[in-house]
Protein backbone atom coordinates (compact mmCIF):
# COMPACT_ATOMS: atom_id res chain seq x y z
CA UNK A 1 0.00 0.00 0.00
CA UNK A 2 1.29 3.45 -1.16
CA UNK A 3 -0.18 6.47 0.53
CA UNK A 4 0.22 10.35 -0.96
CA UNK A 5 2.23 12.49 1.47
CA UNK A 6 1.79 15.93 0.54
CA UNK A 7 3.67 19.63 1.65
CA UNK A 8 3.22 22.88 1.92
CA UNK A 9 4.55 26.07 2.81
CA UNK A 10 3.54 29.58 3.96
CA UNK A 11 5.25 33.21 4.14
CA UNK A 12 4.09 36.20 5.64
CA UNK A 13 2.66 39.19 3.27
CA UNK A 14 3.02 42.39 4.23
CA UNK A 15 0.11 44.62 4.15
CA UNK A 16 2.28 47.72 2.51
CA UNK A 17 3.62 46.07 -0.79
CA UNK A 18 5.64 48.97 -1.63
CA UNK A 19 7.87 48.61 1.28
CA UNK A 20 11.39 46.66 1.06
CA UNK A 21 11.69 44.02 3.49
CA UNK A 22 14.77 42.53 4.19
CA UNK A 23 13.60 39.51 6.72
CA UNK A 24 9.89 37.00 6.28
CA UNK A 25 8.36 34.58 8.19
CA UNK A 26 8.29 31.38 6.80
CA UNK A 27 6.70 27.90 8.06
CA UNK A 28 6.60 24.56 5.63
CA UNK A 29 5.70 20.84 6.59
CA UNK A 30 6.49 17.88 4.68
CA UNK A 31 5.42 14.20 4.98
CA UNK A 32 1.69 14.43 5.63
CA UNK A 33 -1.39 12.61 4.75
CA UNK A 34 -3.28 15.08 4.96
CA UNK A 35 -3.84 18.19 2.99
CA UNK A 36 -5.34 20.03 5.32
CA UNK A 37 -3.19 19.09 8.16
CA UNK A 38 0.23 19.78 6.11
CA UNK A 39 -1.28 23.51 5.57
CA UNK A 40 -2.08 24.03 9.15
CA UNK A 41 1.09 23.16 10.16
CA UNK A 42 2.86 25.53 7.82
CA UNK A 43 0.41 28.27 8.76
CA UNK A 44 1.39 27.85 12.28
CA UNK A 45 4.96 27.51 11.55
CA UNK A 46 4.68 31.18 10.06
CA UNK A 47 2.84 32.72 12.41
CA UNK A 48 5.73 31.75 15.30
CA UNK A 49 8.36 32.86 13.26
CA UNK A 50 6.35 36.07 12.96
CA UNK A 51 5.72 36.68 16.53
CA UNK A 52 9.66 35.70 16.79
CA UNK A 53 11.27 38.08 14.00
CA UNK A 54 8.81 40.13 12.18
CA UNK A 55 8.52 43.91 12.98
CA UNK A 56 6.00 45.11 9.97
CA UNK A 57 2.39 43.86 9.40
CA UNK A 58 2.07 40.63 7.46
CA UNK A 59 -0.44 37.86 7.02
CA UNK A 60 0.78 34.40 6.63
CA UNK A 61 -0.72 32.84 3.24
CA UNK A 62 0.06 29.33 1.93
CA UNK A 63 2.30 29.58 -1.13
CA UNK A 64 2.95 25.91 -1.96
Amino acid sequence: DNLDTYKSGAICIPYDIDKVIREYAIGFSHSFYEKHAARQIALEGCEKMKKKLISYDCKCEIIL
